[in-house]
């Protein structure tokens, strides 16, 4: 069986020739469309997660990294002037959230 390479889709098709049933494969590339359109690294997808307000074990879910990772990864950005506005949900979880605008200022400078 073909398999793709990289960024490749494999379709397969089966023709009849004289010798019988022989199957073809056809290796197509992806489209591209929807890789744009999604965040590239983890931290972009950390960044859009508290641009909308997350909690530590949401993010944790989200990207795989353990939980003083995202912790450290808050901090950072505060040390580099971000404004990360921190609330406490009832049962006691931490909530993120980007200050209004810090997104669009972050997005804009890279």
């Amino acid at each position: 069986m073909a398999q793709p390479i990289g960024d490749e889709s494999v379709q397969t098709e089966t023709v009849q020739t004289e010798k019988g049933k022989k199957t073809m494969h056809k290796h197509t590339k992806k489209t591209t469309a929807a890789k744009s359109a999604a965040p590239q690294s983890k931290a972009q997808v950390i960044l859009a997660m508290l641009a909308k307000g997350a909690t530590r074990v949401e993010i944790v879910k989200a990207i795989g990294w353990q939980d003083k990772s995202v912790r450290g990864f808050v901090s950072t950005l505060r040390l580099k002037g971000v404004q990360v506005v921190d609330t406490w949900t009832k049962d006691g979880a931490r909530h993120w959230k980007l200050a209004k605008g810090e997104y669009a200022r972050i997005k804009g400078g890279k």
